[in-house]
């Protein structure tokens, strides 16, 4: 079974501390919005804080009280996780009626009820407004943990009513310390390269270690790596490779835009000339092929023919910076 107490060495550390302490204390608020891109640990963030509300000693979460044990085997009667299917509306009005109607019994074992609810975004509009009660006006025993991808999607009025806190990428020095840590024996440069599209992301890393994305990294690799060198056959070559079909190509480009904007971040706080990652590429190399890979994504929403915008695209990062 997969503890429910992180690694807190991999980023995020001033808020674990900060979340820590809030929970022994009387500056524990009613409700928290942890948001930022997926895969940045926002639920795990959000499973301590749980934890450590609810733990009974000091030194919170212990991981050995009879609470941080029940929540460790999924049988903690204070402590609900809503875990449903994901998109627009996702999260039902009844779900939200059972929830108010059950944060108002008191606890069965502590001070506490705690109530997980990761993707605040797919809220339907109905049950966003019936949580607005409860946030407004809550039960003095229960705690309200809301994660969300996108900020912005979830409904201002509820935002309003939380503790708002960031929760950023993991750099890349980071990223390959965790990396090496799961695959020991990886090479430097494959290391760095998982690092790079995996964009600040352990949840990704983990993903791309296991090879659950399939041939899309390797693609975007060997674009990013073609766009530094300024190969234009084998920059097409890849890019028509991932025209097979729509949602193949729409991987690739997303996997690129993030992959690019990543390379972006370190290389703004790794100013040296040979990057640790191995591309070689400009601050405005970097910017120019970001708005060209969001462009294609656009008219990658219309009815494009795919073999006709892989070839625009490889056109657009071909022309000589002198011309852009």
């Amino acid at each position: 079974m997969e503890p429910f107490l992180p690694n807190r060495q991999y980023g995020n550390e001033t808020l674990y501390r900060m979340l820590t302490a809030a929970a022994g204390s009387e500056h524990l608020c009613h409700a928290y919005l942890l948001h930022g891109p997926a895969g940045t640990g926002k639920r795990t963030l959000a499973k301590w804080l749980a934890a450590a509300v609810l733990c009974t000693r000091s030194n919170r979460p212990c991981g050995v009280c009879p609470s941080c044990i029940k929540l460790m085997h999924g049988s903690h009667p204070d402590y609900y996780f809503h875990e449903g299917k994901r998109g627009v509306n996702a999260i039902h009005i009844d779900f939200i009626r059972w929830m108010r109607q059950d944060a108002f019994i008191k606890p069965n074992d502590g001070l506490f009820k705690v109530y997980l609810i990761p993707y605040a975004e797919d809220f339907s509009i109905q049950a966003a407004n019936a949580l607005l009660k409860v946030l407004e006006e809550p039960p003095s025993h229960a705690v309200f943990i809301l994660t969300a991808d996108q900020r912005e999607r979830v409904l201002e009025t509820i935002r309003s009513r939380c503790i708002q806190l960031a929760v950023y990428p993991t750099d890349e020095e980071t990223l390959c310390s965790f990396i090496r840590e799961k695959k020991p024996d990886i090479s430097e440069t494959d290391c760095r390269r998982i690092a790079v599209l995996s964009a600040g992301s352990m949840g990704r890393a983990v993903s791309l270690l296991s090879g659950e994305e399939g041939e899309v990294p390797a693609l975007v690799m060997q674009i990013v790596d073609a766009y530094a060198k300024h190969q234009e056959y084998i920059l097409l070559t890849a890019f028509q490779k991932a025209a097979s079909t729509k949602e193949h190509f729409r991987a690739v480009l997303e996997q690129l835009a993030s992959a690019l904007r990543e390379i972006l971040r370190n290389k703004t706080v790794d100013k040296r000339d040979t990057p640790k990652n191995g591309v070689l590429l400009s601050l405005s190399e970097i910017v120019y092929g970001i708005d060209c890979i969001e462009k294609a994504l656009s008219d990658l929403n219309s009815n494009v023919n795919l073999g006709l915008l892989s070839m625009q695209i490889t056109a657009a990062l071909c022309v000589p910076v002198t011309n852009r």
